[in-house]
Order: structure tokens, then C-alpha cells, then sequence
């Protein structure tokens, strides 16, 4: 069952099975009005964004049409960077609170999006790839699985959109609707070139040309178990998890919001990409599992990722096709950041509050061992980038870890004492004493959210 009672660890306790005050969420929404809370562009030269404070979907809007978006702007900025960070926080807020204002900066995100394709598609693209806009973008764009993370505004301001006109029963002319209709549809024709596809050919290192993929084993088991295509089957057997993760959060959000325009609209029209995407997600989460350590112990599931050692030895080779990259394990922040999202889409994805429990009991485990010494030779956490045992798997230098960053509260409905583990080694955060943080205030929502469920 879902914890609400949380300890601080400081011998109290707070308390998430309530939703958060009207007048916290008023002072919250006046700093987020003002950009306080929301990330700004990486890197940036201008005094304003690097002063902050960060960039509400307004301000966004504006720089675009008006030539103030950052030149030298990276595609990571909307992969996983403060584009992405920007939606996700508001995302959470419009779920803590229901409050329309969040949707509505989500939406001027998503036509951020919409106004690149139309009018600068190549700044969607790496810098050494932006020579020139490319000749067929819809192929281009995304260039990569992770990219599929260009549409996490406009798949979220579609999946808020349409759940707030079936409440309200509004018709399928209806603005809201054709709104919400727009931007998916955009998302859709976008993402099919990593997920319909056939299999992409990949070089054997990094930096080498790509030479044609083989599929191997596993890979075709994923397309005949789950009945998905050769480029999806693809991506989820050889791209490593930290990128993979918003490519099924995506999938997840648009498969809602696809679910609630036909149910609008009426017919089947989207009945053959709601199967696609949930089966893609489903096939993900279920090799996630699979190739990974999923152990219970003394009643509590814990979750580790796997380093595949095959892929760091001489022979670089895996289920038919060379591998190329160690970099085959979660960051853990990108999980944190998308598996409570899947499983609050439902549970039908295959996300579980189990696999929940364990992947925060695995932080936790890096939270209380200490294995690494600071500059000054104090025991501390390691950084919990991946598998405890990822230094013996691989070789590769681990480092320090000061504590959590705070996303990683969103997940206490599932492991309530990752707050107070976290405690000692964390500087700014003020959780256990600021009812109106974040992601106090998502896990709030998760919690309430599973009670429901629980009836």
C-alpha cells in the first residue's frame, strides 16, 4: 500500500494524503508566473538567462517569433534539457493543482515546437547537422530515439487539452479539440521515423559509418511478442535506457490523448496507433525487467540496472550485432523523471508500483552504504548513475555524490524513506519543511492517485 505518513529525518514526519492549501498553491503559482522554479537556456550569453529567473512557455513563445532564442542553442535543450525540465515542472503543477494557467504555459511550450518546424526545423538538430534546413525534416526530425522527447509539449498540452473537453463534453469542432488534434497529429507524423520504421543501420564504433544492423534474438522476440515494428524492436534491444526513457513517456501521453480524441470524435480512427504505442511501451518496460536485476528481499523489491559486461570487453558483440558504447544503463534522474509518469498514465503500460518501490529502493541503498570519500576524505554516497556494481562491471570511474537532486521525492509514495536518507548529505533542499515543494507536491498526486486506484 502507498505510504503517506513520510519520515524527515529529523524524528518528525509530514504528511502527502492531502492535497496542498489554496494558499500555498496561490504563492506557488505567483514565483512560477515569474519564472522562478523553471530552468533557462543552457550555456546562454545573454545577461537575462544567465541571472534568471527561468523561462515561463510566454517568454519562450516570444523569443522564438521574435529572433531572441539563443543561437547557439543545443538539440539537447529540448531532448532533456530546460525545454523538456520546463514542461515536466508544469506538468506536475497542473496535476498537483488543476490549475488551467500550467496547461496553458504547457501549450505555448508546444507551439515553441510548432513554430520551429515551420519555420527553423534545423535548430531541432545537433550544430554540426545545421548547415542547412533539412530537405525532408518529417524523416530527420527526430534524429534519434531520445529526440522523440522534441514532442513531450505538444503530446502533454494535447493528452490536458483533451482530458479537460471530455469532462466537459465538448464537441469534436470544438476549438479545445481541434487545438489538441493539431499537436498530436503533428507529434505523430514526427516520431514515425523511430517507431515504424524499418531497422536503422549503425556503425560498429562510435565515429565509424554505419554498416547494416542484424537483428539478433531478442529483438525479433520483441517484434513477434509484442507484435512491433523493426525500428522499434530495434531501439528498445541496442539504445541505451538513459535515452529511451521519454521515447515511452511520450508514447505513453500521446497514447492517452489518442485514446480521448476517438472517444470524442467517435469511431476508430486511432485504434491502430493506440495498439502501436502502448505495445511499444509495453514491450520496453517488459525488456527493462528482463535485462535487468529485479530482486525481493526480506519483503522489499529492489531494482538494479544491469552494465552488460559483454559490452565492454574485446569482443563487442550482443545478440547479433556489435555494441559500441558502455553507456547501456539508466540515469537514474532520466527514470525518475518518466516512470512515475508511465505509471500514472496506467499501469496497462507495464510500469508497476512495484518496479516504483524497487527503483527508489536502489538509490536508497546508494544513499546509506557511503562507498565513496569526498575531497576531504569523508565517507559519502556514490553517484547513482546506474548499477552498484558499476564500477567491477566496467571499469569506469565512479565519483562522489553530495545527495539527491529533489525530482527523486516524487517517488516517496513508493519508498517513504528515501527523504530522510537523503537528509544528511543534502545542502538546499527544504522538503520535510516547504509543503509547496514540487515534487512533495507530485508525490501527493501519486499518492492520491494509487489510493484511487487501490478502491
Amino acid at each position: 500500500m502507498p505510504a503517506s505518513v513520510i519520515p524527515d529525518g529529523a524524528g518528525g514526519t509530514f504528511d502527502i494524503s492531502q492535497p496542498a492549501s489554496a494558499e500555498v498553491l496561490a504563492s506557488l503559482k505567483k514565483e512560477f508566473q515569474a519564472g522562478e522554479g523553471l530552468a533557462w537556456y543552457f550555456l546562454p550569453k545573454e545577461e537575462r538567462y544567465r541571472q534568471g529567473p527561468g523561462l515561463t512557455g510566454d517568454e519562450v513563445l516570444n523569443d522564438l517569433k521574435s529572433g531572441r532564442f539563443v543561437e547557439d542553442g543545443k538539440h539537447v535543450d529540448f531532448i532533456y534539457g530546460f525545454y523538456t525540465q520546463n514542461v515536466t515542472k508544469l506538468y506536475r503543477l497542473y496535476r498537483a493543482s488543476g490549475d488551467p494557467w500550467y496547461l496553458d504555459q504547457i501549450v505555448k511550450y508546444a507551439e515553441g515546437i510548432e513554430w520551429l518546424l515551420e519555420n527553423q526545423p534545423q535548430r531541432l538538430l545537433p550544430l554540426e547537422r545545421r548547415g542547412a534546413s533539412p530537405k525532408d525534416p518529417v524523416s530527420t526530425i527526430p534524429h534519434e530515439p531520445a529526440a522523440l522527447a522534441n514532442f513531450w509539449a505538444p503530446v502533454n498540452a494535447a493528452r490536458l487539452l483533451l482530458e479537460r473537453a471530455k469532462e466537459a463534453r465538448l464537441p469534436a469542432n470544438d476549438s479545445t479539440v481541434l487545438k489538441a488534434k493539431r499537436l498530436l497529429g503533428l507529434s505523430v507524423q514526427y516520431m514515425a521515423s523511430q517507431i515504424t520504421a524499418d531497422y536503422k543501420d549503425l556503425p560498429l564504433r562510435r565515429g565509424e559509418a554505419p554498416v547494416p544492423f542484424e537483428p539478433g534474438v531478442r529483438t525479433l522476440e520483441l517484434r513477434e511478442n509484442f507484435g512491433i515494428p523493426a525500428r522499434a524492436a530495434q531501439v528498445i534491444e541496442y539504445t541505451p535506457w538513459n535515452q529511451t526513457f521519454f521515447y515511452f513517456a511520450v508514447l505513453a501521453g500521446a497514447t492517452r490523448a489518442l485514446e480521448d480524441l476517438q472517444e470524442i470524435e467517435g469511431g476508430i480512427a486511432y485504434q491502430s496507433y493506440i495498439e502501436l504505442y502502448r505495445n511499444v511501451v509495453k514491450a520496453g518496460m517488459w525488456s527493462l525487467q528482463n535485462e535487468n536485476i529485479c530482486v525481493v528481499r526480506e519483503g522489499v523489491p529492489y531494482f538494479f540496472h544491469m552494465h552488460t559486461p559483454l559490452r565492454d570487453k574485446e569482443v563487442k558483440s550482443r545478440l547479433g550485432f556489435p555494441m559500441f558504447s558502455g553507456e547501456d544503463v539508466s540515469h537514474s534522474t532520466s527514470g525518475t523523471w518518466n516512470l512515475p509518469y508511465i505509471w500514472e498514465a496506467g499501469e496497462d503500460f507495464g510500469v508497476t508500483p512495484a518496479l516504483l518501490a524497487g527503483y527508489a529502493n536502489a538509490m536508497l541503498l546508494s544513499l546509506r552504504e557511503a562507498a565513496m570519500t569526498d575531497k576531504k576524505g569523508n565517507p559519502v554516497p556514490r553517484m547513482h548513475l546506474d548499477s552498484p556494481w558499476y564500477l567491477a562491471a566496467s571499469g569506469r570511474e565512479n565519483f562522489p555524490w553530495s545527495g539527491m537532486k529533489g525530482r527523486y521525492y516524487a517517488l516517496m509514495p513508493f519508498c517513504p524513506e528515501i527523504v530522510a536518507a537523503n537528509r544528511p548529505w543534502s545542502r538546499n533542499n527544504n522538503i520535510w519543511e516547504n509543503p509547496g515543494e514540487l515534487n512533495r507536491l507530485y508525490a501527493s498526486y501519486l499518492y492520491r492517485l494509487w489510493m484511487e486506484r487501490c478502491e
